[in-house]
């Protein structure tokens, strides 16, 4: 992933950015507000660079390893070397410790914070905020970036940033105050072009600089020297991504906690739906079955298809073979219907039709009744009926007639 580099001023008005990929610079080096800074920062992680000046940075031997511990202590540690109360200051500590000391930061909560607004103000998402001083190589090493009016000094007994007017006196007190393990070289980035370099060297005789250049300036020493898992990131605790994110999306979580249980109503409501839809249509299909049986109880289903377009497609085979003409079952049922509808006590068990010929199995409460059955369905339809078979049983009487157009 892409790192874009941002350095801001104070006020966050003015910024200079410079977007990093595999430890390349990717473009010219860009200047405007931050707002121009927006588009860059798309898709790239964001590292925001501070001045120095307006942060508290220093080595400091705290005991344990409990971080949530370490950071309560930090403030105790630090207080007599501080301006501002404890109280006003936010405190970040570096991911681990080197021979014992941890690097310390602090920063007035009311910067801190107006540094995120800006961002926020510019729709831009900062993932690590930190001292520009801490863009230089954190090894043991004395390291010294010259720039036009200003310089960033860190060695691994202290670090700051001063004009370049003052930086041999502050540079020359550091370096006598070193009791041990005095370097033996300051390695020097002259991003300044302003013959800085030969200044010290006339001040600080008995110091040697091994002068580098520095053709994309602080960003791309930072882009070779920035480490994400040992960078100390301002942005811990109160300030940190995590929180600020479950702040952000604290107010919508009652709403996705009922989006969620409506979604889970909805689905329960969907699969109890398909079930009885599914036992409907099972029952739908055993009645369409039982009514398959009684319209052709002597026909076997073919395998491999329905019943229902089993009866489909014999009911068209039965139009085709009556054709267009008159005297099919649909105008004989039409013609016989009413009659069969008006015998009292009568009960139709199956319908049989063949070459204009209907077969009609039926139960009557009475013999009585047969013949004048027979009467008006001739009487009334004009067609020829004829008994096929007959039996009783008690009262009631089991027929069988055929009936066809006569002629």
């Amino acid at each position: 992933m892409r790192t874009l580099f941002l350095r801001i001023d104070p006020t966050a008005s003015q910024a200079s950015w410079q977007l990093i990929d595999n430890a390349q610079p990717v473009g010219p080096v860009g200047r405007g507000s931050l707002h121009d800074a927006m588009r860059p920062a798309y898709h790239a992680q964001v590292v925001v660079l501070v001045t120095t000046e307006d942060v508290f940075v220093n080595y400091v031997e705290l005991p344990g390893k409990n971080r949530q511990k370490l950071l309560k202590a930090v403030p105790f540690a630090v207080e007599d070397q501080l301006v501002e109360d404890v109280e006003n200051m936010h405190f970040a500590l570096s991911p681990q410790a080197n021979n014992g000391r941890y690097l310390v930061t602090a920063v007035e909560e009311k910067m801190l914070a107006y540094w995120q607004s800006a961002l926020r103000a510019a729709g831009i998402h900062a993932d690590v905020l930190m001292p520009d001083v801490l863009a230089l190589p954190g090894d043991n090493a004395w390291t010294l970036l010259l720039e036009p009016e200003r310089a960033l000094v860190r060695t691994p007994v202290g670090m700051f940033a001063s004009d370049v007017g003052n930086l041999p006196l502050l540079l020359g007190n550091l370096y006598q105050q070193t009791a041990v393990d005095k370097p033996d070289v300051i390695n020097v980035f002259d991003c300044g072009r302003a013959n800085h370099v030969a200044t010290l060297q006339s001040l600080m005789r008995d110091m040697e600089f091994n002068v580098q250049s520095c053709p994309d300036g602080i960003f791309g020493i930072a882009a070779k020297h920035y480490e994400p898992r040992t960078a100390v990131n301002l942005l811990q605790g109160d300030y940190s991504v995590e929180r600020n994110l479950k702040k952000y999306f604290k107010p919508w979580l009652t709403a996705g906690s009922l989006l969620l249980v409506w979604v889970a109503w909805q689905l329960c409501f969907n699969i109890f739906n398909y079930l009885r839809l599914n036992s409907q249509s099972n029952q739908l299909n055993e009645q369409l079955a039982q009514v398959y049986k009684t319209a052709f109880p002597a026909v076997k289903k073919p395998g491999g298809i329905s019943e229902r377009n089993d009866m489909e497609r014999r009911l068209k085979d039965l139009r085709k073979q009556q054709g267009a003409g008159g005297g099919g079952l649909s105008e004989m049922l039409g013609q016989t219907g009413p009659v069969l509808k008006e015998m009292q006590g009568m009960n139709i068990k199956s319908v049989r039709y063949f070459e204009g010929r209907m077969d009609i199995e039926l139960s009557l409460k009475s013999s009585n009744q047969l013949d004048p059955l027979k009467d008006r369905i001739s009487k009334q339809t004009g067609m020829t009926v004829e008994v096929q078979q007959a039996s009783s049983k008690g009262e009631q009487t089991d027929v069988r007639l055929q009936i066809k157009r006569k002629g």
